[in-house]
């Protein structure tokens, strides 16, 4: 989702619904959420601009599940499997034996123009009053004193039914 939504510009839903067609655990009540955090639409948590590189060399060291789901890879150098494109520079006949595409996006230009979008939107006039505002009703995880309940509230399904409004 990072990947998409900051080094692409994909819109987060397009993204999401073709992510929701390739995960065996779909579940809509978590995913879309994640979704969008990770694209950046809650207001809620810290924008994170992923290095999918980073990811899957601190994730799959070895390269085990790259050389299991990307067959063409399955015989590359321990030394290249999580950036194939760079035994060009070392062994290009081997690189085009290998027959894997090059990155779509420079991840490093990428992230950094991102990075510098997301600061231009944070200094827009209202983007603070905005998150503050999604933050109170959506991501505040203060408990609700149940001592502030008026004394006249003597129903316990109302107090519930209160407490669950955030009142």
């Amino acid at each position: 989702m990072s990947f998409a939504s900051y080094n692409l510009w994909l819109p987060w839903q397009d993204s999401g619904s073709e992510l929701a067609k390739k995960f065996v655990d779909y579940e809509s009540g978590i995913h879309w959420n994640q979704y969008q955090m990770q694209s950046g639409r809650t207001s809620i948590n810290t924008n994170r601009i992923y290095n999918p590189i980073k990811q899957v060399k601190d994730h799959d060291p070895k390269g085990e599940f790259i050389k299991k789901w990307v067959p063409e890879l399955k015989n590359i150098a321990d030394n290249f499997i999580h950036e194939p494109w760079l035994l060009s520079k070392f062994n290009i006949e081997e690189y085009i034996k290998l027959d894997y595409i090059a990155p779509i996006v420079e991840i490093t230009k990428t992230s950094r123009e991102a990075r510098k979008k997301i600061q231009l939107a944070t200094q827009q006039k209202g983007y603070w009053d905005i998150s503050k505002k999604i933050y109170k009703k959506h991501g505040s995880r203060k408990k609700i004193a149940t001592n502030r309940i008026p004394k006249k509230i003597i129903d316990k399904k109302q107090i519930q039914y209160e407490l669950n409004l955030g009142l």
